[in-house]
C-alpha cells in the first residue's frame, strides 16, 4: 500500500513461497509495517490481525480497514508534492511522537493525523518520514488508487482486527496451536528509524526467548548479522538465505546488496510433521 522501513515488497515473493500451505485459525503479523507479506500473499486463515506498536500505523490501518470511505474522502484535501505541506506534517507528527503519544491514541480514528501520515509515507524516501521529501513520483495517487482497487479492497475486508501492542504482549495474548505468526522485527542497530520504537538490543533477545516457547507456528525474517546466530543457532533452527538488491544504498545510483534470512522453528516443525499436520514449506 505504501513504502515503509524494512518493507518486504521487493523480497516478498521469496518469503511468501516459504509460507505453510495450510488454513490457519489465525494469521497475524506482529510487526505489521506495510503488511506486504499478507497483502501480496495467499494466506489462508479464518482471522487476520494487523499489529504494530507504532500508533500512526495503527491509526492508518484502523482507518483503511474500518473507515475506508471517510479515509478516501479526507485524502482529497492535500496538494501532492508540496514541500511546505511536507514540513508542516513532519513537525506535527514529530511533536506527537515526542510529547503526546498517549493523548493521540485516545483520539483514534484520527483523520487529520492519518492524512498527514499518509502524505509523509508517500512522499518520503524508503518509508523514513524523519528524512527529506521525494518529489519525483506522486506516491499519494498510487496509494489512493489501491484503496479503490478490488484486489486490495478484498484484502482489507479480510482483516478482522487491528491492534497496537508490544510484540511480547501480542504473542502472549494470541499464542496457540492453530495460529501462524509472521515476525519481521526492526532491523538490528536500525531500530531508531522506526516510529515510536521500543526496541533495543535486549528486546531482540527477549523476542527470541519468547518465540522459542511458542505454541504457534512462526517465521521470522531478518537481515544477516553476526549476533543473529546467538539468537537463533543454526543447529536449533532452520535458516534460509536470499540475496536481494536494496531499494536504497549508501552510494547514490548504486543499490547495495543485502542478505535476507528466514528463520523457522525446527523442533516445532518436526513435531507437527510427526503428527501429520503437513505444514512445511515449498
Amino acid at each position: 500500500m505504501y513504502p515503509y522501513i524494512g518493507g518486504k515488497n521487493k523480497i516478498g515473493k521469496w518469503i511468501r513461497e516459504q509460507m505453510p500451505s495450510k488454513n490457519w485459525h489465525l494469521y497475524a503479523e506482529i510487526f505489521g509495517g506495510a503488511f506486504w507479506t499478507y497483502l501480496k500473499g495467499n494466506i489462508k486463515a479464518d482471522s487476520v490481525i494487523y499489529n504494530d506498536y507504532n500508533p500512526f500505523l495503527y491509526n492508518l490501518w484502523i482507518c483503511m480497514v474500518f473507515h475506508r470511505d471517510k479515509l478516501i474522502d479526507c485524502l482529497k484535501d492535500f496538494k501532492p508534492n508540496d514541500l511546505p505541506t511536507y514540513h508542516e506534517n513532519k513537525k506535527i507528527l514529530k511533536d506527537i511522537e515526542e510529547n503526546s503519544k498517549e493523548e493521540f491514541v485516545k483520539t483514534i480514528p484520527n483523520f487529520d493525523i492519518v492524512k498527514r501520515y499518509v502524505y509523509q509515507l508517500t512522499h518520503c524516501f524508503s518509508g523514513d518520514i524523519s528524512g527529506g521529501m521525494k518529489r519525483t513520483v506522486n506516491g499519494m495517487n498510487s496509494f489512493n488508487s489501491k484503496l479503490v482497487d478490488s484486489y486490495y479492497i478484498n484484502k482489507l475486508n479480510s482483516v478482522t482486527e487491528v491492534t497496537n501492542m508490544d510484540c511480547i504482549d501480542f504473542i502472549d495474548k494470541y499464542d496457540n496451536n492453530d495460529v501462524f505468526f509472521y515476525t519481521d522485527p526492526p532491523y538490528y542497530e536500525k531500530e531508531h528509524l522506526y516510529g515510536f520504537h521500543n526496541f533495543d538490543k535486549q528486546k531482540h533477545y527477549d523476542l527470541a526467548d519468547r518465540l522459542k516457547n511458542c505454541k504457534a507456528m512462526w517465521i521470522l525474517s531478518y537481515y544477516d548479522y553476526p549476533d543473529l546466530k546467538d539468537l537463533y543457532p543454526e543447529g536449533d533452527f532452520i535458516w534460509l538465505r536470499k540475496e536481494y538488491t536494496r531499494s536504497s544504498s549508501a552510494v547514490p545510483g548504486k543499490p547495495g546488496k543485502g542478505i535476507e534470512v528466514l528463520v523457522f522453528p525446527k523442533k516445532l516443525i518436526e513435531i507437527r510433521n510427526k503428527k501429520g499436520l503437513g505444514v512445511f514449506f515449498k
